[in-house]
């Protein structure tokens, strides 16, 4: 009979104390309170904003360069309901809906091609804003 163990913790690199992980957890969940309380959006809205951030990442680099500094270079992408679906997991009907939420609020366009374009960063909505300077110290 093969007995199961409990996992073993092992720290993230730059986040090896308690307190570290602690400070890090506490305004990560934060963050979420906020998204939900301020800016009316739950974890698969927030999800979706993601898959447009990394989308608009990955489109900075080919451009410009892993190296480039973040904040000068214009930011955007666009992506479909399926395609969301597909990265993110999120049925389509529910990816559908939390889009027009989205565009409601005003961070995302929708194209003539029936994509949306997220068209600028939203560092208010962005964990890595959020926590970065954490994991920095």
């Amino acid at each position: 009979m093969k007995l199961v163990s409990e996992p073993e913790a092992r720290p993230s690199p730059g986040v090896e104390t308690i307190g570290q992980r602690l400070r890090i957890s506490t305004r990560m969940f934060g963050f979420f309170v906020m998204l939900r309380k301020k800016k009316g959006l739950d974890v698969a809205a927030f999800q979706i904003m993601s898959a447009f951030n990394l989308a608009g990442l990955a489109e900075q680099q080919r451009a410009y360069g892993a190296g480039a500094a973040f904040g000068g270079a214009p930011f955007g992408a666009a992506l479909s309901a399926t395609a969301l679906s597909d990265m993110t997991g999120i049925p389509r009907q529910t990816v559908r809906r939390r889009l027009q939420t989205l565009q409601g609020l005003g961070y995302l366009t929708v194209e003539t091609d029936g994509s949306y374009r997220m068209s600028a960063h939203w560092s208010e909505l962005d964990i890595v804003d959020e926590v970065g300077g954490l994991i920095a110290r």
